[in-house]
């Protein structure tokens, strides 16, 4: 839920916020759920599907921290490539940062949250 929270929010900043122009407005679905599945694939090979009732917040934390640096990394290099071969803008690289950022405080303060209810 929080992916998707993650995803809304960055859509909505990207698209709409008039920050950074758009010759075309983007789907919003179909890359919604492709990005639910990468990050599914990322947080289950990192470990986060499993059960968690002997880790510390700390620990979940910073395994969320791990995860998501190396799921926008990955992003990233894929991006750079992309934008290297087409000649895409610059700014796409800063809009990576604030959808990590807004990924780690989402679904890091989700799983905290839940982590702190059924405890």
């Amino acid at each position: 839920m929080t992916i998707n929270l993650a995803w809304t929010v960055y859509f909505f900043t990207r698209v709409r916020g008039g920050l950074f122009p758009n010759a075309v407005e983007p789907d919003f679905l179909v890359p919604m759920l492709a990005v639910w599945i990468y990050w599914t694939v990322v947080f289950f090979l990192f470990g986060l599907y499993r059960p968690w009732y002997g880790k510390s917040r700390f620990d979940e934390l910073a395994t969320v921290f791990r995860a998501t640096l190396f799921g926008v990394l990955l992003l990233f290099f894929m991006i750079f490539i992309d934008d290297q071969g087409v000649g895409g803008p610059v700014y796409t690289r800063l809009l990576i940062l604030v959808y990590w950022m807004l990924m780690l405080g989402l679904v890091g303060g989700g799983r905290l949250l839940l982590h702190t209810l059924f405890r």
